[in-house]
C-alpha cells in the first residue's frame, strides 16, 4: 500500500512511466523492454493460475500440517477441525497478494465460520496493520512468506525472470509444526467469546453486502471495540489502518520530495 501510494505520486509527476501494471523510467525504455515484459506477463499469469488451483492448496496444507497433531477433515469448501476443544475453519490463501484488514476474502471467511467455528488463516503475506488487527481481535494468522507451485521449474523461472525469491514448491518446516501444536492451541484457549460480537458487528445486518464501505466500517468497529481490552494496541492498529506510516528512510527525506 505504501509503495502503491509512492508510485501513484511518481506517475502523476511524470517521474515514472506506467503501462498496465509495469513501471519504467520512460515510455521509450518501456518499449525497448517489450520482449522481457511479455515474458514477465506470461510468468505472472502462470503464478496467478497456480494460486487458484484447489489441488495445489490441498497439497500445500497437507505438507504444512505434516508431523503436527492437528487432525483436519475436509469441509464443504475448506478444511475443518477441533483444536483446544474449539471447532475451527482453516482458510488458506496461496496468493502473493498482501492481506489487509478490509480484505473481501478475510470477511467472507469470518462470516462463513462464525458462530459455528473460529476462523484460522494461513496466508503468504500480511500487512503490519493486519498483524495488529489479528492481535487485537484474537484471531490467529500464520504467514508462510511464500507462494507455492507444483513445478520446481516454474519456481526457478520466477526467480530468474521475475526476481522472486518467495516462489517455492511445498516443503515442511519446523515452524509450521510449532504453529499447529503450540501457538494455535494457546490462541484458541484464550479466545474471548465476546470477540465474536466484535467481529459480527458492522456486517451482521448487511446480508450479502461485503462492499468496501461495509468492510471498512466493520474493521473500524472491531478496532474500536478492541479498545476495551487494549487501548494502546487499538490506537496503534487504528493509526496504521487509517494512515500507514511511510518507510523510515522516506520519512527522514520528506523535506525533499523530488528525491523520492
Amino acid at each position: 500500500r505504501r509503495m502503491a501510494n509512492l508510485l501513484t505520486v511518481a506517475v502523476a509527476s511524470g517521474a515514472v512511466y506506467q503501462a498496465r501494471s509495469f513501471y519504467a523510467p520512460s515510455k521509450d525504455e518501456y518499449l525497448a523492454e517489450s520482449a522481457p515484459l511479455a515474458e514477465s506477463r506470461r510468468l505472472m499469469a502462470r503464478l496467478f493460475h497456480e494460486a487458484d488451483l484447489a489441488s495445489i492448496r490441498s497439497e500445500v496444507l497437507e505438507v504444512l500440517t505434516y508431523g503436527a497433531s492437528i487432525a483436519l477433515t475436509r469441509g464443504s469448501t475448506y478444511p475443518e477441525g477441533v483444536v483446544a476443544g474449539r471447532p475451527i475453519g482453516l482458510h488458506f490463501s496461496n496468493s502473493r497478494q498482501w492481506l489487509y484488514p478490509d480484505s473481501p476474502w478475510l470477511w467472507k471467511c469470518i462470516r462463513k465460520d462464525l458462530p459455528q467455528r473460529v476462523p484460522v488463516f494461513i496466508v503468504g503475506h500480511a500487512a503490519y496493520s493486519t498483524l495488529l488487527f489479528f492481535q487485537l481481535s484474537g484471531l490467529t494468522l500464520l504467514t508462510t512468506f511464500k507462494q507455492y507451485v507444483r513445478d520446481p521449474a516454474l519456481a526457478q523461472e520466477a526467480a530468474v525472470g521475475l526476481s522472486l525469491t518467495d516462489v517455492r514448491t511445498p516443503a515442511s518446516e519446523e515452524r509450521f509444526r510449532h504453529f499447529f501444536d503450540e501457538v494455535l492451541p494457546a490462541r484458541l484457549t484464550a479466545w474471548n467469546d465476546e470477540t465474536e460480537t466484535w467481529l459480527r458487528r458492522g456486517f451482521a445486518l448487511a446480508g450479502d453486502d461485503i462492499s468496501s464501505d461495509t468492510r471498512t466500517r466493520t474493521a473500524m468497529a472491531v478496532i474500536q471495540a478492541g479498545r476495551m481490552a487494549n487501548v494502546a494496541l487499538a490506537d496503534r492498529c487504528l493509526r496504521e489502518y487509517v494512515a500507514p506510516s511511510p518507510p523510515r528512510i522516506l520519512a527522514r527525506r520528506a523535506s525533499a520530495p523530488h528525491d523520492i
